[in-house]
């Protein structure tokens, strides 16, 4: 099963990839191993058919677990982005990928429809899974370092989160 993930930076796409990563290889549906992490310039060759090589070699070394690749919407915006996006959308019909290897788009939601669209009209259907990534409000921070505080049994003071949400 391969996913998207969409929403802006900072809003915890790679955080919930490694976790995925490691329920999945806990559940035995993966290999215990590291996540493999790219970014769409990362696998951007420099000539054609340089691209595939970079991209092939990010697909084996996540042979069996994650691959995880940040500003995947970036993979439309030239021949040799392209050239990497077609290597993930075709490996995941290879047997040794199919069902083995998850594939973990991250990025912004519009452009990310739009590099699919651009790629190949069946590029969308290789992603059966979407989750949107909300940005939080300067209240849910605050929320948020109150449940941390909480877990550490800290007392967070109303002062200090009205000072924490005037710097949000």
């Amino acid at each position: 099963q391969n996913f998207l993930f969409l929403g802006n930076p900072g809003t915890g796409k790679t955080k919930v990839a490694r976790i995925m990563g490691k329920m999945m290889s806990r559940l035995g549906l993966l290999e215990n191993k590291p996540v493999v992490e790219t970014t769409a310039l990362e696998v951007q060759g420099e000539y054609i058919g340089h691209s595939q090589g970079k991209a092939r070699e990010k697909m084996e070394a996540a042979a069996g677990g994650v691959l995880f690749l940040d500003e995947a919407h970036n993979l439309g915006n030239s021949p040799f982005t392209i050239e990497a996006a077609k290597v993930f959308m075709t490996a995941t019909f290879e047997e040794k990928h199919q069902g083995r290897t998850m594939i973990i788009f991250a990025g912004y939601e519009e452009q990310m429809y739009s590099m699919m669209q651009a790629v190949d009209l069946g590029f969308r259907r290789r992603f059966k899974q979407t989750i949107l990534f909300p940005d939080w409000s300067p209240e849910n921070c605050v929320d948020f370092v109150r449940v941390l505080c909480k877990e550490q049994d800290i007392s967070l003071s109303d002062e200090a989160a009205e000072h924490l949400l005037e710097q949000l």
